[in-house]
């Protein structure tokens, strides 16, 4: 594959999905938009998200798994194989509560306290865009990687499902956390317990997305999930309450939002 070619993919599996959502999901914030300054600072820290993310799963990896994995192959009796195990465990209960926990905690950092966060619907907005910082080095890494190790069609083929399937993933389970932490903002009785239900509800779909792929229909299911989690959160931010302008004090902004 020439050069042109190549980067004629990358523009297409890669970054084009991603100028797709941003003004998507601009077009539904209807009744008060957000200033492209601020969105630009989220998902600038959607890069940092996932530095982090990579980080602290290398690091609970190497602690936990590799020697849980290698205890379950001292059985011989294990139905299915320990490595295949052990990377179902990985994928369900270490990629996606670590970068989804990762990713609320820096967007409750990034917007929780700027008065432009006056909408529920607003917490939707800010951890889409939040996401799409995330996806845009993750699946360059990735696109990056198929192209120096993986046969030419098979780029075309893994890059084009990252570019679709997986990047509508981030955009709902960030998504789905932005809104409750919207509800939690706003809502009476809200607080942290809610804020943190929408990223128990966003590492469960992160979960089911991964273990999927171990699936011969795995990538139909993930379709499936992908959309209908989608369509919730159209819905969501459409709802006549979550575009509720409220009046939000002039606060002091943390040190992330500096």
């Amino acid at each position: 594959m020439n050069l042109a070619s190549l980067g004629f993919l990358y523009l297409f599996v890669v970054i084009s999905p991603i100028v797709f959502w941003i003004w998507f999901f601009r077009r539904l914030d209807a009744t008060e938009s957000e200033s492209g300054r601020f969105l630009f600072r989220i998902f600038r820290f959607g890069f940092v998200a996932l530095v982090i993310a990579f980080i602290v799963e290398i690091i609970i990896d190497r602690t936990f798994f590799s020697q849980a994995i290698e205890f379950m192959g001292t059985y011989e009796d294990v139905e299915i194989d320990p490595t295949v195990l052990g990377l179902i465990l990985i994928s369900f209960f270490l990629a996606g509560p670590v970068e989804e926990f990762i990713k609320y905690y820096i967007l409750r950092r990034v917007t929780f306290k700027n008065p432009e966060f006056n909408q529920i619907a607003d917490g939707i907005i800010y951890g889409v865009t939040l996401a799409l910082g995330f996806v845009l080095v993750e699946n360059t890494g990735y696109f990056y990687d198929l192209y120096a190790n993986a046969p030419e069609d098979f780029l075309f083929s893994v890059s084009l499902f990252r570019g679709t399937a997986t990047t509508l993933l981030h955009i709902v389970s960030t998504g789905i956390i932005g809104l409750y932490l919207g509800r939690s903002k706003f809502e009476t009785g809200g607080g942290l317990k809610l804020a943190l239900k929408g990223v128990l509800i966003a590492s469960l779909l992160h979960g089911m997305f991964n273990v999927f792929l171990f699936f011969e229909f795995g990538f139909f299911m993930n379709i499936l999930l992908v959309i209908i989690a989608m369509i919730y959160l159209v819905l969501e931010i459409r709802r006549g309450d979550f575009q509720k302008v409220w009046v939000v004090a002039k606060k002091e902004s943390t040190k992330m939002e500096e």
